[in-house]
């Protein structure tokens, strides 16, 4: 819309309430900003088609940056594709090309062409054989929701493919494991952990379980759901000059504050340090009062470290949404239980999000975004 006297924007002021979401997946890494630059060569014998191409950008760690945005080429009968590399950038050491064309399914289909990264400066040229319709789909650069603001969920796990530090699956018991070791995963499945915190070798791959389930709503909140993110500066100075002359980032921080007002203690023991929650029959209760839910706590153990997001709707356009996410949260401070006749009880919380050092500077800990 137009900015009005003063380039004030009304559509940038929000007025919504937030819900908390844990346990949702993490998303890839930023790629590259541009659509990659496609051409064609004379060669092979594969049927004219229209290509569809994005690019990731590779690190030095191992890990892989989130697709570019999607380029798009008609090329004639009897040519192949090329891809030209993106742009050199700090600490990556290579790129993958994900490619489709009409007859694998369009748009939106691309699929991963190359087994090992494309050095940056050199161009990629499809095989004489044509795509590769069976590899791994490009990581997405945010978290996805669908058109009522719901996380959608992680994928399941799968035998023979690349994970990357931090990625999440769903295992066949239906929990949580995170990538904690880039690498390839085995043939078979492995027999995985059933606890929080219990780790899983499958094949060049650890996993470690980070919740029983997959996504799960954190329930009804009581006020704002308040996030702070941010970097803590400190000012550069010279003897000789009176005032600071640079600033630099010495610190990080991005927090979630909420008071929870659905205290379902099996939802609450996922994220609190230091709990077990137990369900089940005590015959000792008078009949009919036998069945139970606890959380118990105390004693050292595993810390939950959960990804988390609040999702809100932006006030004046219906199906769009304001995303803020931590991508490995803890909590940061004990938790505070409210308990009266005249107000419902609510659990105020503070949770943290940690770093994640394999992953680009500037995306290490968390993103917000908005949906316009």
């Amino acid at each position: 819309m137009p900015s009005l006297s003063g380039q004030v924007r009304p559509d940038y002021i929000h007025q919504a309430p937030g819900n908390l979401w844990f346990n949702v997946p993490v998303p890839g890494a930023s790629g590259p900003l541009a659509a990659p630059t496609l051409t064609s060569t004379s060669g092979g014998s594969l049927a004219a088609t229209s290509y569809y191409a994005k690019v990731t950008y590779v690190f030095a760690n191992g890990t892989e940056s989130a697709g570019s945005p999607e380029a798009t080429l008609a090329v004639n009968a009897n040519y192949e594709l090329n891809v030209a590399s993106p742009p050199a950038a700090p600490g990556v050491t290579g790129y993958n090309v994900y490619a489709g064309n009409t007859a694998s399914g369009g748009s939106g289909s691309e699929t991963k062409q190359n087994t090992t990264a494309v050095a940056i400066g050199t161009a990629w040229v499809e095989p004489s054989t044509g795509l590769i319709t069976t590899g791994a789909a490009p990581l997405a650069a945010r978290l996805l929701i669908d058109i009522n603001g719901n996380p959608l969920g992680s994928q399941l796990w799968a035998a023979s493919t690349t994970y990357l530090t931090g990625q999440q699956i769903i295992d066949s018991n239906g929990n949580t494991q995170r990538a904690i070791t880039f690498g390839t995963s085995g043939s078979t499945a492995p027999t995985w952990g059933t606890t929080i915190g219990s780790q899983t070798t499958d094949g060049t791959v650890i996993w470690l379980q980070v919740s029983v389930g997959g996504i799960y709503y954190g329930g009804a909140v009581e006020g704002a759901i308040t996030s702070i993110l941010g970097a803590k500066t400190e000012p550069i100075t010279a003897d000789q000059i009176v005032g600071p002359i640079d600033a630099v980032i010495v610190g990080g921080a991005g927090e979630i504050e909420v008071d929870m007002k659905e205290t379902n203690i099996e939802k609450v023991a996922q994220y609190f340090a230091g709990g077990i929650f137990n369900s089940g029959t005590e015959v000792g209760l008078p009949a009919g009062v036998q069945a139970f839910a606890e959380l118990s706590h105390g004693g050292l153990m595993a810390v939950p470290k959960l990804s988390m997001a609040v999702v809100s709707p932006r006030r004046n356009y219906g199906g769009k949404f304001y995303v803020t996410q931590l991508y490995m949260a803890y909590q940061a401070q004990q938790g505070s239980f409210s308990a009266q006749r005249e107000k419902t009880s609510t659990i105020k919380m503070k949770f943290s999000g940690l770093f994640i050092p394999t992953r680009p500077q500037g995306d290490q800990v968390g993103k917000i975004y908005y949906q316009t």
